[in-house]
């Protein structure tokens, strides 16, 4: 079933690629239509180098590939791997394991989640 799925994305890409290579050549023959003078220039344009969309610098993965979004994808899989990790130990029904998995969450959340003189500016306005 894997093996048909990927299949059906290879021809999706394929079928992709030949469209806009048509594309392409519909959009030269125009230019060449407009403007004879150029039809015969070998010009090397973004529309002539393909690269994969993820590979290719553009203004969308310049956005994408930032050093802050780089830094938080990877403190959200070391994030996964932690919650994982304690998964696997509660798994273990150890019950001083599991005790001191839920008082160092407890203990986490309470330092570092909110900002306490937010907090206490609420409680006080009203």
């Amino acid at each position: 079933k894997n093996n048909e799925f990927s299949q059906a994305i290879k021809s999706f890409r394929y079928f992709i690629a030949v469209w806009n290579n048509q594309k392409r050549q519909q959009r030269q023959a125009e230019a060449s239509i407009t403007n004879p003078a150029n039809s015969g220039v070998d010009s090397i344009s973004e529309d002539s180098i393909h690269i994969a969309p993820l590979v290719q610098l553009s203004g969308f993965t310049k956005k994408l590939f930032t050093s802050y979004r780089l830094a938080q994808g990877a403190l959200y899989g070391l994030q996964a791997l932690l919650a994982y990790a304690l998964m696997l130990i509660v798994m273990t029904y150890n019950m001083n394991l599991i005790l001191s998995i839920v008082v160092g969450e407890a203990v986490g959340y309470f330092l570092f989640t909110g900002d306490p003189f937010v907090d206490h500016q609420l409680t006080d306005c009203c």
